[in-house]
């Protein structure tokens, strides 16, 4: 039973630390603590929301690129971040970008931009229309979800340790 109450805490407070992030207007930093069973949310003045617990922290943010992502990671110039997450004790970061491009075009790009900056990368093209592109170079490995472009505006998933 302590178990099961110590997991609703723990996803009460990702979930709370989820809406936080994306529906606040104005920049906030929100750290949520579950060491036990308790959670705290603090103001602060970044666009980013940490949620700490046992096993580590969870930074959610949007508008800018991962701090954990390579410098010399590709983003076309017209795309626009929208939410991010660094998962400190999994090593594992994604953010969510938009592009005002098909579907093709942004994997052109990244196909490109990959082999002039040393990447290796393949692509696929799944049975529902999403695209995947996989890259690796040094020890930095991840995956691009491509979704199907609509209206020419393509939304890629990009996870880096996955």
């Amino acid at each position: 039973m302590r178990q099961t109450a110590l997991v609703a805490v723990r996803r009460a407070a990702v979930v709370l630390a989820l809406v936080t992030a994306a529906c606040s207007g104005a920049a906030t930093t929100t750290t949520a603590a579950t060491p036990a069973t308790s959670t705290s949310v603090v103001g602060g003045d970044s666009s980013t929301t940490t949620v700490v617990n046992p096993v580590g922290q969870l930074v959610f943010g949007s508008g800018e690129m991962p701090s954990t992502f390579p410098v010399d990671f590709p983003i076309p110039d017209s795309a626009k971040i929208g939410s991010t997450m660094i998962d400190g004790a999994n090593d594992r970061s994604e953010m969510i970008i938009r592009v005002g491009a098909g579907q093709d075009a942004l994997i052109v790009f990244y196909t490109q931009n990959f082999e002039q900056l040393g990447y290796t990368s393949s692509s696929e093209l799944r049975a529902n229309g999403d695209a995947v592109v996989t890259f690796s170079k040094g020890d930095v490995s991840g995956t691009i979800l491509v979704r199907a472009a609509e209206n020419d505006l393509a939304e890629a998933i990009v996870r880096i340790g996955f």
